[in-house]
């Protein structure tokens, strides 16, 4: 479902249903006086897109919900009812201007929430916003796969964070870098050289992919 016209008309969109199993928002537009309220224990599939500051508010009771990726500004508006201890696949990806700094309280909030995750996918501007909290970091014991989008940024700050999350997964088996740019020109490969060996010895398979424009895998085993 998609929305490019102007619905701040109406307060309330409610898609509380039994049997719904997949619903996919997509905001393009500002929403910020409309509020959306999902409640079904039936859905098992939710993605929600925003690309506005005033964006609608959203309000999810989904006990059972599998997989949940969200990508925007923040996730301020965001309120979560009940536990989504179900979610076994995750993507947040954040996106903010180059001269702001993500909510990280709000993003952490998120991630305990959905600690039973078996895979998560986030973006370099989401890794940023987890910087300033490490300390509120959950231990993902089931977590197998991880991946970054870094977006062709040199971010240092961000790729600081990354260390705070691989101690939170002792069960990590692949890391997969995407899209990574680095300007220190003494870093041959950002895995080995940047972190820790402690926190990726036990790794099955790390992946830097487009990275100085060419892909490859190092295996661990």
């Amino acid at each position: 479902m998609c929305w490019n016209h102007d619905i701040n008309a109406v307060n309330v969109l409610d898609f509380s249903s039994p049997s719904l199993k997949k619903l996919i928002l997509t905001l393009y537009r500002r929403f910020e006086n409309v509020t959306i309220i999902v409640t079904s224990n039936s859905l098992q599939s939710l993605d929600y897109f925003w690309r506005s500051n005033g964006f609608a508010k959203l309000t999810i009771n989904t006990p059972n919900l599998k997989y949940l990726a969200i990508s925007g500004p923040d996730l301020t508006r965001l309120t979560v009812v009940g536990s989504l201890y179900s979610v076994v696949a995750v993507e947040i990806e954040l996106e903010v201007e180059s001269d702001q700094i993500p909510n990280g309280k709000d993003l952490t909030e998120l991630l305990r929430r959905v600690k039973n995750v078996q895979s998560i996918r986030a973006s370099v501007d989401t890794l940023q916003a987890l910087h300033s909290f490490p300390h509120l970091l959950p231990t993902f014991e089931d977590l197998l796969n991880l991946k970054i989008n870094g977006h062709r940024r040199d971010d240092g700050l961000a790729w600081k964070a990354l260390p705070s999350v691989l101690k939170n997964a002792p069960n990590l088996e692949v890391l997969v870098l995407e899209n990574i740019f680095w300007s220190d020109e003494e870093v041959k490969c950002p895995v080995k050289d940047i972190f820790p060996a402690g926190l990726i010895e036990n790794l099955k398979e790390i992946e830097l992919k487009d990275y100085c424009r060419d892909d490859f895998s190092t295996r661990t085993d």
